[in-house]
């Protein structure tokens, strides 16, 4: 296992990856309705799910890198630092099969369109977030 501080610095990074993550799927919705009048809610739907999806291996991710530092230096921490270290490398997977659906929904199939106005005028509000 790597040692104590080297894997607090990893508990770290992990927490910093999921709680943004669950921001996001929770602002997500907001943003759904708009996209689906512009492109397939197949595709949304597939999106979503990847985004649920590596919601759910961050967490648990994060929660196996806990009891790995919680279990301090036994044999049981090494096998559940390796089995974290398993579990980073497919949410690795998870996060690019998430992002490449994001961007196949914006570049391939237009879901820009939903927030660019008619008139072609800028389509944020003051605060910068779309309207």
């Amino acid at each position: 296992m790597l040692p104590r501080q080297a894997w607090v610095g990893v508990v770290a990074l992990q927490t910093l990856l999921s709680a943004p993550a669950s921001v996001r799927c929770r602002a997500a919705s907001s943003i759904v309705e708009r996209v689906r009048a512009v492109v397939d809610e197949k595709l949304i739907d597939e999106h979503e799910e990847a985004g649920h999806w590596f919601l759910a291996g961050a967490a648990l991710t994060l929660g196996v890198a806990i009891t790995a530092l919680a279990l301090k230096d036994s044999p049981a921490a090494r096998r559940t630092a390796v089995a974290t270290i398993a579990l980073l490398l497919l949410q690795l997977s998870m996060a690019w099969r998430t992002g490449h659906l994001g961007g196949r929904l914006v570049y391939r199939h237009g879901a820009a369109r939903a927030f660019v106005p008619e008139d072609g005028g800028d389509a944020r509000g003051k605060d910068g977030v779309p309207k």
